[in-house]
């Protein structure tokens, strides 16, 4: 399957450009034909307009591709959240969740069991009633689904396939596997699955959901590992999935990556781009995440949707503006990434400096 998404990387000649036109600053994609890793990247709705390669020189056209462009930003197009579970105990964890979210597990818990399934017949039947039917749920025909060997193999050798049960009843199962990295061991989340009758009722599937991910920390925890990888998500710090796996102290990591874009934000709107499209991108080998500030957003705004954007496990955070930011944005800012689990080494802001009042002249006596 790797090959077969490659293969057109290997055509640029192939290759088309298409346009976003928007109010402050258009967006160019060059990508492979029927590719939507770039307007997926930047939630792009329709196919853009086929346009000139010298549409991307506009100074107020951002341009994305899977090519590399110098001096663009280089994007992850998904990124895996990991919870570190070594050295904190399971309450530490579960304390920073919300409210809610607590008061969901402190009740469901007790009506729960996880069991490993190692019975052939099972892992097929596993396989045929909650595997794929969740997968098409969710994905619909662009559903990729593992095969049924590839299933077996996983259950019986590469990883584990887990049944979770409700009062006795099976609601859910889990494939996942281990993976030691850099001496650390973490177990990772390779599919969930539902049976028709609680993937079809939006509030049962949002408890059985929640409880499948806290048993899968469970076990991590008592077994030991280091962290508790939740799988993959779309890179766009704003994307739904990514958002509740950051609630669940999912620390963001790009070391499952495989597919990258160059983002090359509009040099004559870089702020407004990074307001609309904030993004991770890749300096040094560290995972970053790129904010810009829009001239029409107060601060108040921009800090109330910023507090969404506080993930662990960044490097940098970078605030690009065209205004000089005051102390108090610029504090509570800190204070959004001090409050991570895995804080930022530092926060660059990228903003003309404040001036100092002019000081009043000093009244001279009258002669």
């Amino acid at each position: 399957m790797r090959a077969k998404l490659r293969a057109p990387l290997l055509k640029p000649w192939r290759w088309v450009a298409h346009r976003w036109t928007g109010p402050k600053y258009d967006i160019v994609a060059i990508t492979p034909p029927g590719d939507r890793h770039a307007s997926d990247l930047l939630a792009l709705e329709g196919d853009g307009v086929r346009c000139s390669l010298r549409d991307a020189l506009d100074p107020k056209v951002a341009v994305v591709s899977p090519m590399i462009i110098p001096g663009a930003l280089r994007v992850p197009y998904d990124v895996h959240t990991i919870v570190p579970l070594k050295g904190r105990p399971l309450e530490e964890i579960v304390a920073r969740y919300d409210r809610e979210l607590r008061r969901t597990l402190k009740k469901h818990r007790a009506s729960y069991e996880w069991a490993q399934v190692t019975e052939p017949r099972e892992i097929d039947q596993l396989n045929e009633e909650m595997l794929v039917p969740y997968a098409k749920e969710r994905h619909g025909e662009n559903a990729y689904v593992l095969p049924a060997d590839v299933i077996r193999k996983m259950a019986l050798d590469t990883g584990r396939l887990d049944v979770i049960t409700c009062n006795g009843k099976p609601v859910a199962c889990h494939l996942g596997y281990e993976l030691t990295r850099g001496g650390e061991r973490h177990f990772i989340t390779l599919r969930f699955g539902y049976p028709a009758e609680v993937f079809k009722d939006a509030k049962r599937l949002r408890e059985v959901n929640a409880m499948n991910t806290y048993l899968a920390l469970e076990h991590s925890h008592q077994h030991g590992f280091h962290g508790y990888d939740m799988g993959s998500a779309s890179s766009r710090p704003n994307d739904g999935l990514l958002q509740w796996k950051r609630r669940r102290d999912g620390a963001v990591d790009c070391f499952h990556t495989e597919e990258w874009l160059s983002v090359r934000p509009p040099p004559a709107a870089a702020t407004e781009f990074l307001w609309d499209h904030p993004l991770f991108a890749v300096e040094n080998g560290r995972l970053e995440l790129r904010l810009g500030l829009s001239a029409g957003a107060t601060e108040d705004e921009a800090l109330e949707r910023w507090r969404q954007l506080g993930f662990s496990g960044l490097s940098k955070v970078h605030v690009h503006a065209e205004r000089a930011l005051t102390p108090k944005l610029t504090d509570a800012m800190k204070a959004i990434y001090e409050g991570q689990t895995l804080k930022p080494g530092e926060i660059v802001f990228h903003a003309p400096r404040q001036t100092a009042p002019a000081e009043a002249p000093i009244p001279q006596p009258a002669t």
